[in-house]
């Protein structure tokens, strides 16, 4: 991991700069994507907790899905990926035993149809695994 260029240096390149200062511009003249993005989550949130998911209590466009053990977060982990949805598992120790989990993560790109596809691949894990 070494950077000669950066080795002495914490300062952020004026690219990542100049990118970070356009993002929060841009997400600031279009509110309506953080609107959509929470409207989203919401719903994902909403559905998962009534097909008895585990969730942790969020307001943010990040939905948790806590799981007993590493092995359901990965067998969750595993059918998810087998339908075409790439998340990543959290499992000790970078979380509580018994808590491992999955952390979904929305954005502005998702239309409607992925969040329906995304909570009837859950539905689908668990009616196989209960």
């Amino acid at each position: 991991y070494r950077n000669p260029m950066y080795f002495h240096s914490t300062a952020l390149p004026p690219s990542i700069a100049a990118a970070t200062i356009a993002s929060l511009k841009y997400v600031k003249e279009h509110p309506e994507l953080r609107d959509k993005i929470n409207k989203y989550a919401r719903k994902l949130y909403q559905a998962l907790k009534n097909m008895n998911f585990n969730l942790t209590n969020s307001t943010t466009p990040l939905v948790s899905i806590v799981f007993e053990t590493a092995e359901d977060t990965f067998l969750a982990t595993k059918m998810l990926y087998e339908k075409g949805i790439y998340v990543v598992p959290f499992i000790p120790p970078s979380v509580p035993k018994n808590a491992s989990k999955i952390i979904l993560t929305l954005n502005a790109n998702l239309q409607e149809d992925d969040i329906d596809y995304v909570i009837k691949a859950f539905d689908e894990i668990r009616k196989e695994r209960p």
